[in-house]
């Protein structure tokens, strides 16, 4: 044992036992046995509750805030776009679930006229076109998936009068 403290001193390594973890999970436990995933499934059942707030659907938040039971009514003291304004528009700045997911689906049209040499846009352009779908006809047959769900959205805003093209340009 010597030997090897010796070796990794003069190579600027240290040295340990097994088992220990890399990068969160452990290395040189026996894996085959379900006891032995009890820490990555606890440690993931965590994070997944912590995101869980974000996942809750619009109705959802809207019965929280107002206090809502299944079958009973209330007076609503707060309007809805009140809780959704930013805190310096005196709102309570809880996000649009909508306005976030269609924000993001809206950055991979930035991202396709931006990465013009990434892999995944040239197998884009092969299935969608060179355009990417973008500037399909609404209304026409699409391919279906999620790319298509992403030309949809840019759809959807534009139809809203918000125009990516534009904007991103």
């Amino acid at each position: 044992m010597a030997d090897v403290a010796n070796i990794a001193r003069a190579i600027n390594y240290s040295y340990g036992f097994l088992p220990f973890n890399y990068l969160g999970l452990p290395v040189g436990k026996r894996m085959n046995r379900v006891d032995a995933w009890n820490e990555v499934v606890s440690k993931l059942l965590d994070t997944l509750a912590t995101w869980k707030i974000n996942l809750l659907s619009i109705a959802l938040r809207r019965s929280f805030f107002w206090g809502f039971k299944e079958n009973e009514k209330k007076i609503v003291w707060v309007r809805w776009q009140k809780i959704l304004a930013d805190k310096k528009d005196g709102g309570l700045g809880i996000r649009s679930i909508k306005a976030k997911n269609m924000s993001l689906l809206g950055k991979w049209r930035w991202r396709y006229l931006n990465e013009t040499g990434a892999l995944w846009r040239k197998v884009i352009s092969k299935i969608h076109g060179s355009d990417g779908g973008f500037e399909a006809v609404s209304g026409s047959r699409q391919k279906g998936g999620v790319w298509s769900s992403i030309i949809g959205c840019c759809s959807e805003l534009n139809q809203m009068g918000i125009s990516l093209r534009n904007l991103m340009v």
